[in-house]
């Protein structure tokens, strides 16, 4: 169809297009809005139904966890000192005991959401507590507690609810086996995100030779034959190479009828593995929940609802559908798919390996591809006399968090920080702090990490600029 001719007088014109945009944006298919064809057009709420029950499932799972290692006293309770988040220095543990009733509202919360009671207040809950419990100390930073931040916050704003739930049974005006196409989409492109960049993560030289994979696989099992084929160079290459190529790929071979039955045959097989191979939580079984997502809501209704007592909705609460606010859900939309998609990239913006220097390292994807370890100390030194002497970290610190400490340059600097301000309270002020760490990576000979001839009671640590007195780690 050729152009239209726009008549009238050029005063007009500009009126006449508007209103031919205009109208062209209320184009309608069967009565709905133009924004309905793609990201409002109703689809079976089954996949995410599935997902709701088995989330809140794994949830109360991981929460007993705590409960049953006593990782909460150990975590929040036992601790002298915790290392803050940039942006969240403000966030600190509730005293004493205090800490257990949060994950107590956490695992009800997670219990509520599984069942579809009280969702919206149950899914704001687990949220709010989980993030909360997540920012008290970096120590604990893990990949998959921020992805299960991430789903918290979508569940929040998703209407998971309206289908197999006891909401839908209390109100059946909500009640409904369909959902906006939106809403599926979010969560799809989450996991696909957090598939993709675990796989570009691996794209570095010591992955690709094979490290430290090589070294893991001597440590899986102690039954002879099994870790000779394991610790054999074909089957350091097969797990490097293959998991590689399995996080790349896998997301999208989930999203094509075609190669779907057999991705999802890999993503069981992948994460049993690593479920048996490592210590990794319940990563590898919140992945595979996850994986309902992308299957025929048929074969959910049949092989999964259908056995549930619950009441299943029949379209009764379909008029939600047309209420959806259009346009705040395609800014949010926008923004977070944004962020998720850049803030991986960041750590390009800083010189030197990432896994070494740390600087992007966090939110960024990078699983299960690295060990790092090493040991660390503090100097003391009167500037007046020369006079030095270590500073006791044990006095402050869990040996979990000094661990963890020794080969990460911003929890080294806010220790640092910690020091200054101990010395300047008990009346040492204008007193010189300097780090003595050595570093492992992958397995290499330890290196030293902070420069020791900085002062770091003069440093100031910046999460958006490069920070000189990290040093780079010497390539092979």
């Amino acid at each position: 169809m050729g152009a239209e001719e726009v008549e009238g007088s050029p005063l007009e014109v500009p009126i006449l297009l508007a209103d031919n945009f205009k109208k062209s944006l209320s184009w309608s298919m069967k009565g709905k809005p133009f924004f309905n064809p793609f990201w409002f057009r109703p689809v079976d709420a089954a996949p995410l139904t599935a997902f709701r029950i088995l989330f809140g499932l794994i949830m109360i799972w991981e929460i007993g966890r705590y409960f049953a290692y006593s990782r909460i006293e150990k975590y929040y309770i036992d601790p002298l000192f915790f290392f803050t988040y940039p942006l969240f220095s403000f966030v600190s543990p509730l005293p004493g005991n205090w800490m257990y009733l949060v994950f107590i509202l956490m695992g009800t919360s997670a219990l509520f959401i599984a069942l579809g009671l009280f969702y919206r207040i149950a899914a704001a809950c687990f949220f709010l507590t989980y993030s909360y419990a997540f920012l008290i100390d970096c120590t604990q930073y893990n990949n998959h507690y921020y992805f299960i931040c991430l789903l918290g916050l979508l569940m929040f704003c998703i209407p998971a609810h309206r289908n197999v739930s006891l909401d839908a049974c209390r109100k059946p005006g909500i009640q409904t086996a369909k959902i906006p196409f939106w809403c599926l989409f979010l969560l799809k492109f989450q996991i696909i995100i957090v598939y993709f960049f675990g796989g570009v993560a691996k794209l570095n030289s010591d992955w690709l030779r094979g490290e430290p994979m090589r070294h893991w696989l001597e440590d899986t099992t102690t039954l002879p034959w099994i870790n000779e084929v394991l610790t054999s160079e074909p089957s350091v290459y097969f797990f490097s190479y293959g998991g590689l190529v399995f996080d790349l790929f896998i997301g999208f071979a989930l999203l094509n009828n075609k190669t779907k039955p057999i991705a999802v045959f890999l993503v069981l097989m992948f994460h049993l593995t690593n479920a048996w191979m490592f210590s990794i939580g319940i990563f590898p079984y919140l992945m595979i929940a996850a994986t309902v997502l992308f299957l025929q809501a048929e074969t959910i209704n049949e092989y999964f609802l259908r056995f549930l007592s619950l009441a299943k909705g029949e379209g009764g609460g379909d008029e939600n559908l047309k209420n959806e606010p259009r346009i705040s859900v395609l800014i949010f939309l926008g923004i977070y798919c944004a962020i998720q998609i850049l803030l991986p990239l960041r750590h390009w913006l800083y010189p030197g390996n990432v896994n070494w220097t740390e600087e992007g390292h966090r939110f960024s994807w990078h699983m299960k591809l690295r060990d790092k370890y090493g040991d660390i100390g503090f100097v003391i030194r009167d500037p007046s006399t020369g006079k030095m002497w270590k500073w006791r970290m044990e006095d402050d610190l869990t040996q979990r968090q000094i661990g963890k400490m020794s080969g990460r340059p911003d929890m080294i600097l806010q220790y640092a920080s910690y020091i200054k301000d101990t010395l300047n309270w008990q009346g040492y002020e204008g007193y010189q702090i300097f780090a003595d760490s050595t570093v492992s990576l992958n397995f290499r000979e330890p290196s030293p990490l902070i420069d020791p001839s900085v002062d770091l009671s003069k440093v100031e640590f910046s999460p958006w600029i490069y920070n000189n007195w990290i040093l780079h780690l010497e390539e092979d």
